[in-house]
């Protein structure tokens, strides 16, 4: 309602000083006062411009500027977070949950035989152990990402790759799947970012007790998962 309000004040402000411009320029034209015309001209731009642009409808990025309520879940950097994390994400997938204890224990002996034996995985775990084996925080956290990643707990999508490849990450979610959620795609449109797809999707999913969050990851790339409704 305050933004109406001052929306509504703006308009008739810059209506009103347009109109005074008008006024002024055509009377000091029709007088011979030509500088003082031309003065009457620039406030005609002046004021006009804005008040054009306060009647023009709001486009399609606009709307990606309004504010979205999607819940953030910051990647915890101690095991004991990560464990309460993990089992929030994870079902009752008990084997799952066994990979991610063993993999908090010891982390460095953990991801150091991911590195060697790791064959068809879908995540570069030697590079992986090679860029983080020193870095106990980043191994054990992102590591447990890349762990929920393999088995669709979680999902990382590339704003870049676009609307189709974010559909099919959130699509191959294990909760999705197993609890039947489905997407009105229609109501999605290219233009629009990330956190507001979810927070469209999540509308959808409003009676289902679950919805879509996001994992922070002080990344450019987003990872998504599937949480209890808050």
């Amino acid at each position: 309602m305050k933004d109406f309000l001052a929306s509504a004040f703006m308009w008739i402000v810059c209506l009103l000083l347009t109109i005074a411009s008008v006024w002024a320029m055509v009377n000091n034209f029709q007088t011979g006062h030509y500088f003082i015309a031309f003065i009457g001209v620039f406030g005609v731009l002046l004021f006009g411009i804005p008040l054009i642009s306060l009647l023009m409808p709001t486009t399609k990025n606009e709307e990606k500027k309004e504010s979205t309520q999607v819940t953030v879940i910051p990647l915890p950097t101690n095991k004991h977070d990560l464990q309460v994390l993990a089992t929030q994400l994870i079902d009752d997938d008990k084997p799952l949950m066994q990979v991610i204890q063993d993999s908090l224990v010891n982390p460095q002996t953990f991801y150091e035989h991911k590195a060697k034996t790791a064959n068809n995985d879908s995540i570069d775990y030697e590079a992986f152990w090679l860029d983080s084996k020193d870095d106990i925080k980043t191994l054990t956290s992102i590591g447990m990402l890349y762990l929920l990643s393999e088995a669709n707990v979680v999902r990382n999508v590339d704003p870049k790759e676009g609307l189709e490849d974010f559909l099919w990450n959130v699509e191959s979610l294990v909760r999705v799947k197993k609890h039947h959620l489905t997407i009105e795609t229609a109501l999605l449109h290219k233009e629009l970012d990330i956190p507001h797809c979810c927070d469209i999707i999540n509308k959808q999913w409003q009676s289902s007790g679950y919805q879509l969050a996001l994992i922070d990851t002080d990344s450019s790339d987003y990872t998504i998962t599937v949480i209890r409704k808050l």
